[in-house]
């Protein structure tokens, strides 16, 4: 029997999030009769629970300083170091931001690694226009196979110069938390504090500017004059939630939002919502929006590349289609529409919980991602 192939998974992200989320269930789930998995992390704190729930598991983890620039000549050393007393056969790096991992990648093709694998989970984010360095091109062509996770995705990166048969397409994928029960919504409900007659619109991520915390704010207000009743549940924190209490009580929003801040049981309070709202700028493939699918969540979105394969508008929930120069006025009137929809129209939203359940199974479970990604690297590895 063949030993196991020694792969190493690396980020070097600061704050965790769903690409760190994916990069663990890839560490954690995958073949260990074939593959010998040792994971390197940024040494953030904010990575420090990461670190553990993963040495617990059973697999290797070690710290090293991020490069942010390739002027940090010790974190570039530490990193290069690294890689020469554990050389991988495999070079697995997981790209959360279009520029991460670029010195990694750089320094492992000086080294004469060739088999690199990336997960290119925002390829092209809108946030980041400026030119191209170096290093990011040395990386791109360091890169022996690109995991996109949507064709969105795989589209963007071969508009960027990446030959179209080195991109595959695996989905984002988690481990199946069981079939939607009345049990589960009923100790959701009870975790919100929040009684079952009343509706629930969730939003559950980062506050940060990615996210349109802003455009939230717009949506409940007109939520709570169309259906005064709802509540809207924000589940997270981040650098603009203390800006956004405070505008949300400037605009008479108390009683209609209720702030619970991060939460470890976040996606199992996903149950006892009726909608989750997400009206962010880009995304890249949210797993909020996979847990929600999960137990048979409607999801109210803008149709934006990504979001578009994963909910199945009309039918797992809908997608607010609007021009790029739309007023936010009309955005926000639009997504409050659709969420009240399917607040009134319970027949509808049952067919949706349905449906949205059935999608997941097919398509979006962990065996399915890690099934997809060990095929790419056994290809890789022929």
């Amino acid at each position: 029997m063949a030993s196991p192939v020694n792969v190493t998974l690396w980020s070097d992200a600061s704050t965790w999030g769903g690409g760190e989320r994916y990069l663990e269930t890839l560490a954690t789930g995958v073949d260990r009769s074939k593959f010998r998995m040792r994971v390197v992390l940024s040494t953030s704190k904010e990575l420090d629970a990461s670190a553990s729930r993963l040495a617990s598991a059973g697999t290797a983890v070690v710290r090293v300083p991020a490069a942010p620039t390739m002027s940090s000549v010790w974190a570039l050393a530490r990193i290069a170091t690294e890689l020469v007393a554990h050389r991988p056969t495999l070079l697995h790096a997981n790209l959360t931001d279009p520029r991460a991992c670029n010195a990694v990648l750089a320094i492992a093709s000086q080294l004469g690694i060739r088999r690199i694998v990336t997960t290119e989970h925002l390829p092209d984010s809108p946030f980041d226009h400026k030119p191209t360095p170096w290093r990011h091109k040395a990386a791109r062509k360091a890169t022996a196979r690109a995991i996109a996770l949507t064709d969105a995705g795989r589209k963007a990166l071969i508009a960027q110069g990446m030959s179209p048969a080195a991109v595959r397409v695996v989905a984002n994928g988690l481990a199946d938390p069981g079939a939607p029960s009345d049990g589960a919504r009923r100790t959701a409900r009870a975790a919100l504090g929040i009684t079952d007659g009343v509706p629930v619109v969730g939003w559950v991520g980062r506050l940060e500017p990615q996210k349109d915390p802003d455009l939230l704010l717009d949506v409940a207000k007109l939520v709570s004059m169309m259906a005064p009743t709802a509540r809207i549940v924000v589940v997270g924190d981040g650098s603009e939630s203390p800006r956004l209490r405070k505008i949300a009580h400037e605009m008479g929003l108390d009683a209609a939002i209720v702030w619970l801040g991060w939460r470890k049981d976040a996606a199992a309070l996903l149950s006892g919502m009726d909608a989750l709202l997400l009206p962010s700028k880009y995304e890249g493939m949210p797993m909020v929006v996979i847990e929600a699918m999960a137990v048979g969540l409607p999801v109210v979105a803008r149709r934006i590349p990504g979001l578009d394969e994963l909910v199945d508008d009309g039918a797992t929930g809908w997608l607010v289609k609007t021009p790029p120069d739309a007023p936010r006025a009309t955005i926000a009137a639009l997504l409050a529409a659709a969420v009240c929809k399917v607040l009134r129209d319970r027949p509808s939203a049952e067919a949706m919980k349905i449906a949205a359940r059935r999608r997941f199974l097919e398509r979006f479970t962990d065996t399915h991602m890690l099934a997809a990604t060990q095929a790419v690297w056994t290809d890789l590895l022929a």
